[in-house]
């Protein structure tokens, strides 16, 4: 991308799919970090994740009051990793 750009790697902790806009809560070693989708096409592949799917994320640093650490990740490209199945939480398996 360029300067101003960063990468993380993490799992998918929150969606968050508003109506003109999504967010990605996405958690590593280093905490939370807010990603801001606007794109349609990457908004797309944002609602077919899962929690807990792994992510790796290369976007725009910009400051933001909002997000947990005061900055989120904007004009993402997002690419899956590795998707998680989601477990039904009402069955008594392993």
């Amino acid at each position: 991308m360029g300067p101003g750009s960063a990468s993380i790697a993490g799992r998918v902790h929150r969606r968050r799919l508003l109506k003109s806009v999504a967010f990605l809560i996405v958690r590593d070693a280093a905490g939370l970090s807010q990603v801001l989708v606007t794109h349609l096409a990457t908004r797309a592949r944002v609602e077919r994740l899962t929690e807990e799917s792994v992510v790796e994320v290369t976007a725009v640093v910009a400051a933001n009051e909002q997000p947990p650490n005061g900055v989120e990740l904007i004009s993402p490209e997002i690419r899956e990793e590795a998707t998680a199945f989601p477990r039904d939480l009402n069955r008594n398996t392993p």
